[in-house]
């Protein structure tokens, strides 16, 4: 028991030492001198308020973290911007050669249904909504009726007719 209380006392003692060792420098000039520099900052941020010091180092904080992010995020905005009308761009190009497509065949259908129509003998070609019709018809009233077909297309624009009759 006697040797319990002699190791109880010798570490309070030595624990007291290296607290004040610790928080203390000043006591201990040239022993610790990058302690004694820490706390020389700490006085210094101690002279304000501690909400003031803690409002400081949050502003610094925040500014350091917006301009690492601004940087980036400008550049992101930038990029996105320029894909994003690429893309449009692009998918106006791909739905007016579909809709192109689609009235090609829709015409082509037309033809292939009026049985008074020689639809190898006509040929399509559209662009934009505006369809060109070239080739041969027998007769004036299945030169009329192919351009009226054309014409009552869904997204035609114009026609052109470019028919001759034999």
């Amino acid at each position: 028991m006697k040797t319990f209380f002699i190791a109880l006392i010798l570490g309070i003692f030595i624990g007291c030492l290296a607290m004040t060792y610790h928080y203390a420098p000043d006591t201990f000039d040239g022993i610790a001198p990058q302690t004694k520099a820490n706390s020389e900052e700490l006085k210094d941020d101690l002279k304000d308020s501690p909400s003031e010091t803690i409002s400081k180092k949050a502003e610094e904080t925040i500014e350091k973290a917006h301009d690492a992010i601004e940087e980036p995020a400008q550049e992101i905005a930038e990029k996105s911007e320029n894909w994003a009308k690429s893309i449009k761009d692009k998918g106006a190009d791909a739905l007016e050669s579909t809709r192109d497509l689609t009235i090609g065949t829709t015409i082509r259908s037309k033809f292939k249904l009026d049985r008074e129509i020689d639809s190898s003998a006509i040929s399509i070609d559209i662009k934009d909504g505006r369809v060109t019709l070239s080739g041969t018809v027998p007769s004036k009233e299945i030169k009329q009726r192919v351009i009226s077909l054309a014409i009552d297309t869904k997204w035609v624009k114009e026609v052109e007719s470019n028919l001759k009759i034999r």
